[in-house]
């Protein structure tokens, strides 16, 4: 395999990789606060399930840890294929194609900052939860 192929096949990967992980951050981000919201509700209400406040509590700190524990994996991932990408736009494309990177900060700028995202997606649980608690102890 010749190596211009080569290079095509490890940054289309690498995309591919990389919106794979941020697409598992969302999801995990939207199913912990469907979920520590649902857990909330059945603490209160006729819905024919009827759950203690300390159980709900319980799996709601279950919910933040395991997205706190899988967000972690996927940023941990993600810095692995963001510093892939910009070596390969670096070390092996060919000079005229860092034209396309020159307007937004060369290289680097295969990869979007994603700050405030990343920050409002590991946060949003976080305040659900605290929601969460305000429904399940203080609702009557």
């Amino acid at each position: 395999m010749e190596m211009d192929k080569a290079v095509e096949l490890l940054f289309n990967d690498s995309s591919k990789n990389f919106s794979d992980l941020k697409s598992r951050q969302w999801t995990v981000t939207n199913l912990s606060v469907v979920a520590i919201m649902a857990l909330a509700a059945l603490t209160h209400g006729d819905h024919g399930i009827s759950l203690s406040p300390k159980a709900a509590i319980g799996f709601m700190i279950l919910i933040v840890a395991g997205h706190g524990v899988v967000f972690d994996k996927c940023n941990k991932n993600l810095d692995v294929f963001r510093k892939r990408l910009v070596s390969l736009v670096d070390e092996r494309l060919p000079k005229e194609s860092k034209v396309l990177f020159a307007d937004g900060g060369g290289s680097k700028s295969v990869v979007v900052d994603e700050g405030r995202v990343t920050t409002i997606l590991y946060v949003a649980p976080l305040l659900t939860f605290l929601c969460g608690l305000v429904v399940v102890l203080f609702h009557q």
